[in-house]
C-alpha cells in the first residue's frame, strides 16, 4: 500500500511540475507576443517621425523654391526709350489662377517704390531713384500672385 501511495504522490508532483511547466512556457509565449506588439509601435512611432521629417524637409524646399522664383522676378531688364525715360519691367513666371493686381499711386517722394521693394525682398530699402514711367512688380504668395503697378508721382506721369 505504501508503495501505491508513493507512486500517487510522485505522479501528483510530476503533474504540478507539467502544469507550472505549462505556464511557464504560456507566460514565455505571452512575453514574445507583447516584445512583438511594442516592437511595432515602435516601428510605427519612427515610420510617423520619418513622415514627419520628410513633410517639413518638403516645406523647406518648396519654400526656397519660392524664394527663388521671387528673385528670378525681380532681376528684370530695364529698357531705355528715345526720350531717355527709362522703364524697369517685371514679368510673372507663370500664370496663375488666383492672380490680384494692385495699382499703386501716390505724390512724387512718398516712398512707393521702397514699400514694394521691402515687400517683395522682405527687408527695408531707402533712397531709390524716382520712378520714370511706371513699375510692375509680381510678389508670390502660397496660393495666388499679386502684380503691383506702380506710377511715377512726379508731375509730368501724374494724371491727377
Amino acid at each position: 500500500m505504501e508503495r501505491g501511495k508513493v507512486k500517487k504522490k510522485e505522479k501528483e508532483k510530476e503533474t504540478q511540475k507539467e502544469k507550472i511547466r505549462e505556464k511557464g512556457r504560456e507566460e514565455k509565449v505571452k512575453g514574445k507576443e507583447v516584445e512583438q506588439k511594442i516592437k511595432q509601435k515602435e516601428k510605427q512611432e519612427q515610420q510617423e517621425r520619418r513622415k514627419g521629417k520628410e513633410e517639413k524637409e518638403e516645406k523647406r524646399t518648396k519654400q526656397g523654391k519660392e524664394t527663388n522664383k521671387e528673385k528670378e522676378q525681380f532681376k528684370g531688364q530695364e529698357e531705355k526709350g528715345e526720350n531717355k525715360d527709362s522703364t524697369l519691367t517685371r514679368t510673372p513666371l507663370e500664370p496663375l489662377e488666383k492672380n490680384k493686381q494692385i495699382l499703386v499711386l501716390g505724390l512724387d517722394g512718398a516712398g512707393k517704390t521702397s514699400v514694394l521693394h521691402s515687400l517683395a525682398s522682405n527687408r527695408v530699402q531707402h533712397s531709390v531713384a524716382p520712378t520714370q514711367g511706371f513699375h510692375a512688380v509680381c510678389i508670390n504668395t502660397e496660393d495666388s500672385q499679386m502684380e503691383f503697378l506702380e506710377i511715377g508721382g512726379s508731375k509730368p506721369f501724374r494724371s491727377y
